[in-house]
């Protein structure tokens, strides 16, 4: 890069071009210091005269002091060249930091795909994996977050660490075993007799849940009732609709379709499996439905009577 020094000789006026640089940073005039002897950007004659600043030399080509190669000017002083490192400025290439680029929208300097930040260095990349470093988010391992105070992966709530993966963590779970308390799953206690998890009063397990039963509370979300024909109202497990309770279950309407185990609400209706593969309250033999129950099927016969006698009638 060439600048220019403006000079006067005999009256008249002449451009001079000089070649400023420190290695391969260049200073603008306006850093000059003429007053600071020394100083990156002021004039000097010798090698030693921009010793009173540290990692100054004189370029004596341009009688100039310049900054050591790997340093660079900021405000009067020559400070190590971050170039490259991950996070500091670029405009079109990263030099001096391995497996770097240049971002042209932020002018930023990242690491390469495929590599990942490792305080000033790009590091081979195990994105996502728990206990690799990260910036924002941990890509590519499933159910991992990126903790923004540690810049380390960590298991999602309710995850834990195997390997390189998250697994569900199975501890608090219905059926584990447990010494005080049972964690991460809802509505589980620790029974302390048998220290195995188990499921509050008013509460069913179903897999590795606990399920709200009827008449106790519910989180609103799909399918958070135990029984299968309940819904969750005003944060409450109840029947739906043709639905009746019936012994701690829900029954099925005659017509509505049902399970062997929670039966129908008809006490002589039947909960048979149809040819479409599903269970639904029907009348048995011999009863037909009215709509609302099975009523004995009755046949109404006409019987006339014919008598043959003779009669005798007298004269």
């Amino acid at each position: 890069m060439k600048a220019y020094l403006i000079g006067f000789l005999l009256g008249f006026c002449f451009l001079l071009p000089v070649q400023v640089s420190a290695g391969t940073r260049f200073f603008n005039l306006d850093q000059i210091d003429d007053g600071d002897p020394g100083t990156p950007g002021a004039k000097c004659d010798s090698e030693g005269s921009c010793d009173y600043h540290l990692h100054a030399i004189c370029d004596t080509s341009t009688s100039m002091c310049i900054c050591y190669d790997g340093y660079v000017l900021e405000g009067n002083k020559c400070v190590p060249d971050n170039d490259g490192i991950p996070g500091s400025f670029c405009n079109h290439t990263c030099n001096h930091t391995l497996h770097t680029t240049c971002n042209l929208t932020s002018n930023t300097c990242n690491c390469e795909e495929g590599y990942q930040q490792m305080e000033n260095e790009c590091i081979p990349g195990n994105d996502g994996i728990p206990g690799s470093f990260c910036n924002h988010t941990c890509n590519y391992t499933l159910h991992t977050t990126c903790n923004l105070t540690s810049n380390i992966c960590n298991c999602e709530e309710g995850y834990q660490e195997m390997g390189n993966e998250c697994i569900p963590d199975s501890a608090g779970a219905p059926g584990t075993n447990c010494s005080y308390e049972c964690n991460h799953y809802l509505h589980t206690i620790c029974n302390l007799t048998s220290h195995i998890c188990t499921c509050e009063e008013g509460y069913e397990q179903m897999g590795d849940e606990c399920k709200a039963g009827l008449h106790s509370n519910c989180t609103g979300y799909n399918n958070s009732c135990f029984d299968e024909f309940a819904t969750c109202e005003d944060n409450t497990c109840v029947c739906m609709q043709n639905y009746t309770e019936k012994e701690g279950k829900c029954a099925a309407a005659l017509g509505w379709e049902c399970t062997p185990s929670s039966g129908c609400e008809d006490p002589l209706a039947e909960c048979r499996l149809t040819e479409y593969g599903v269970y639904i309250c029907q009348c048995p033999k011999g009863y037909e439905s009215n709509g609302e129950e099975c009523k004995r099927h009755v046949i109404h016969m006409h019987i006339h009577e014919v008598i043959d006698k003779d009669i005798i009638i007298e004269s």
